[in-house]
């Protein structure tokens, strides 16, 4: 079995098990956490966009900014297009933000996946792992701010590192931007 196809098993293996997962982890309940605002700023609108611009700048130094933003408006379509097919419903609970639009999937951890998956090619240690480490929190508070199910969270990572994985990847983007 190739890598790839290994990759793509086990994918998909923790997306079946995130589905399993969601009715038991829903019934943690983080109202009365310290953490509230800081997960509520991360997992904003404010929060993602200051992640998005960190991300550009760092990856401005080594002409990187068109594969990124590239992969981030494929994931944004590619995260809406299966919100509105799916219209699957946000968790019934006490939202630390109020969201209207459908739950599947996170577009935050879409995006947040393809911040990650880029910090990781910077060859600064620290500026890789705060990258990845901030992308990890970003999908984390999908969940903690009770907007997500689980299973809506790893299909969003799965969608983001998958869409740019395939930008990557593609002859002329690597040649012309070094990947």
């Amino acid at each position: 079995m190739d890598k790839i196809t290994r990759n793509i098993i086990i994918g998909i293996a923790i997306l079946i098990l995130s589905f399993l997962l969601d009715s038991i982890l829903l019934r943690f309940n983080p109202q009365v956490s310290f953490l509230n605002s800081f997960f509520v700023f991360l997992g904003g609108k404010l929060g993602l966009i200051i992640f998005v611009v960190i991300i550009t700048l760092l990856l401005a130094k080594k002409k990187r900014i068109f594969p990124f933003w590239l992969s981030v408006i494929i994931g944004i379509v590619v995260s809406y297009g299966l919100k509105i097919l799916v219209q699957r419903p946000r968790p019934d609970l006490f939202p630390l933000i109020i969201k209207t639009s459908a739950s599947f999937p996170s577009t935050h951890a879409t995006i947040a996946a393809i911040g990650g998956f880029f910090s990781w090619k910077l060859e600064n240690q620290y500026v890789r792992w705060s990258g990845v480490v901030l992308s990890v929190l970003v999908g984390i508070t999908g969940f903690y701010n009770s907007v997500h199910y689980v299973s809506d969270i790893i299909t969003g990572v799965l969608i983001g590192l998958v869409v740019s994985w395939y930008v990557t990847k593609k002859q002329y983007l690597s040649k012309l931007f070094h990947f």
